[in-house]
């Protein structure tokens, strides 16, 4: 029986490519959309078809619907409202080709911090955009994920430096962006969810101070340190660059947002995520999995704070 065709849009991010190693190949024929084909072809497996396109320009995209039987947006959808206002009509522009084209699920990937996120004061960007899948008359479901395990590379690393906030000790779900992708691959065409949001969260309840440190202890290739930043010390210097004010935005969200765990109906339907935070610290790149240590059970487990001296303003 022919795979149906999955076409993935935002692949070549920190997370995409990763969640892509966790959809199965035998599941889907993945097409991945990329402006830059050359970069995406180092980035991505080898069984991922590449095809060239942007959401700036959404009408070159919409040949590339035929055929296709399931589309994936990975954007990063609290970072894309920094780069472009225009992104939910972009996004609108694409759902209509989707149903002109027959697509037959279509998916959406946000976290659960950006439904409390806004962009100039204007109303959540999130919210905005799982509307347009709310009304866009296809089967769609919407993923709202815990944070990535693989923020620890990419957006708290600094040198050999972990930096994390320090006032949250509230516990964070953490999820690693391969669990995410088994579990997307068992979502296509799944009445359990179709037409829902689905919240997406890890095995292990760790406040973001405490997963530092255990990422720490746990890393193997270099010795690591945690430093454990003052929000008003990081607002104070990000006011002057603005790359480093949306991250530190992004950190803002994350540590001003009280998590829940509410990932028992995504384990019933899609699978138990069994990555620990230990395993995949271990392995020391991204994207690997390894599940020695991961319990088999659906209990979820929550670790304390670790206390961390904070760095703070002087005065």
């Amino acid at each position: 029986m022919e795979r149906p065709t999955l076409l993935f849009i935002g692949a070549t991010g920190a997370t995409g490519r990763h969640i892509i190693e966790g959809i199965s190949k035998d599941s889907f024929r993945i097409k991945a959309l990329s402006r830059d084909p050359e970069k995406a072809a180092k980035l991505l497996p080898p069984n991922v078809e590449i095809v060239e396109g942007n959401l700036t320009d959404v009408r070159r995209i919409e040949p590339m619907l035929e055929g296709v039987s399931c589309l994936f947006i990975n954007l990063g959808l609290y970072d894309a409202a920094h780069k472009s206002e225009t992104l939910p009509n972009q996004i609108k522009l694409l759902l209509v080709f989707a149903r002109m084209h027959r697509v037959a699920h279509v998916m959406l990937h946000s976290m659960l911090a950006e439904g409390t996120a806004t962009n100039s004061g204007a109303e959540p960007f999130e919210k905005v955009v799982a509307h347009l899948f709310e009304h866009s008359g296809l089967n769609y479901t919407i993923f709202k994920t815990s944070v990535f395990m693989e923020n620890f590379f990419f957006r708290f690393r600094h040198g050999k430096q972990i930096r994390v906030c320090s006032e949250n000790s509230a516990p964070i779900y953490w999820i690693s962006a391969k669990d995410f992708g088994t579990m997307v691959s068992n979502s296509f065409g799944n009445p359990a969810v179709i037409n829902r949001s689905v919240v997406v969260q890890g095995i292990e309840g760790i406040s973001m101070h405490a997963a530092a440190e255990l990422f720490v202890a746990s890393y193997q290739k270099e010795k690591l340190s945690v430093q454990r930043v003052n929000r008003k010390f990081r607002a104070f210097f990000s006011a002057f660059r603005p790359k480093m004010k949306q991250q530190a935005d992004w950190m803002e969200m994350v540590c001003g947002y009280e998590e829940e765990f509410a990932g028992n109906y995504a384990w019933n339907h899609l699978g138990v995520p069994m990555t620990t935070l230990k395993d995949f610290a271990r392995q020391g790149s991204l994207g690997v999995q390894c599940q020695n240590d991961a319990p088999r059970s659906g209990n979820v487990k929550f670790t304390n704070a670790i206390a961390i001296t904070p760095i703070m303003l002087p005065g």
